[in-house]
């Protein structure tokens, strides 16, 4: 089983000295996993060099699977093949 999760990062259009970041998912798996992708203490550090690899400014989008494990959501690890569905700007 597995759900689909969503980062967006932007800057802020009511303040553009700060930059906003959404976490979503097409269900809670979605969402914990899309939060756990950059604050798990294992794959943190290698999912965020992934987006300063694949992304120069501030605003991008990363469509992507999070697999969902005996009912519990796994961290994904976004440079693992067939993890990211869909990065914009196109990395």
């Amino acid at each position: 089983m597995q759900d689909v999760g969503h980062l967006f990062r932007a800057r802020n259009p009511m303040n553009r000295e700060k930059i906003i970041t959404v976490c979503n998912g097409m269900y809670g798996s979605g969402v914990y996993g899309t939060v756990r992708a950059l604050t798990h203490d294992v794959f943190r550090d290698k999912n965020a060099g992934h987006l300063a690899r694949g992304f120069a400014g501030d605003t991008f989008s990363l469509l992507f699977r999070v697999q969902v494990l005996n009912g519990l959501a796994a961290t994904p690890d976004w440079t693992a093949p067939g993890t990211v569905l869909n990065a914009w700007p196109e990395a």
